[in-house]
């Protein structure tokens, strides 16, 4: 018999599910196998203390909820309506784009000056890095940038019309 249909007729009898007639061809089969035998007695003990985790002890009361009474809402003929609404939304909206644009307008770009480095007297110190060393300051400066164009980056529209005009 596989293992899982065995520990399922085992929980269903521990459990008191099993058909009689069922009930005695397992008893049986145990009796044949004493390894399966000690496994029922595992799943008999766990579930009786389940069962007795899950006994209802003495009820014990609890006290009475403490209601607090609800402030009285005047009837909506009395309440204000707030004109206010397309107001604070419009205002949000100036202030939202207004903000966009500062934070994703460009600037005008930084002028870098790159000078020759001068001769000069090196002094390393053990807990500073070599001036060209590759993660240093002084040499990212002297880099020179990769484009040669001062403008930003452009983008073309090739049409497909203009290579049917071409080809024809």
């Amino acid at each position: 018999m596989k293992q899982e249909i065995l520990n399922r007729l085992l929980i269903d009898r521990s459990l008191g599910a099993l058909a009689p007639d069922v009930a005695a061809l397992l008893e049986a089969y145990l009796e044949r196998e004493p390894a399966d035998s000690e496994a029922a007695a595992e799943i008999e003990e766990a579930v009786r203390l389940a069962r007795k985790a899950l006994e209802g002890g003495p009820a014990v009361q609890l006290p009475p909820l403490k209601m607090l009474p609800l402030p009285e809402q005047p009837p909506a003929e009395h309440r204000r309506r707030r004109a206010w609404w397309p107001a604070e939304l419009a205002a949000a909206l100036v202030l939202g784009i207004g903000l966009g644009f500062l934070a994703f307008h460009p600037g005008e770009p930084a002028q870098v000056k790159i000078q020759p480095p001068a001769a000069a007297v090196r002094v390393e110190t053990a807990d500073s890095a070599p001036p060209d060393a590759f993660w240093s300051v002084k040499r990212l400066a002297r880099m020179e940038p990769k484009t040669a164009s001062t403008r930003g980056p452009r983008v073309t529209w090739n049409s497909l019309l203009q290579y049917n005009q071409a080809n024809n």
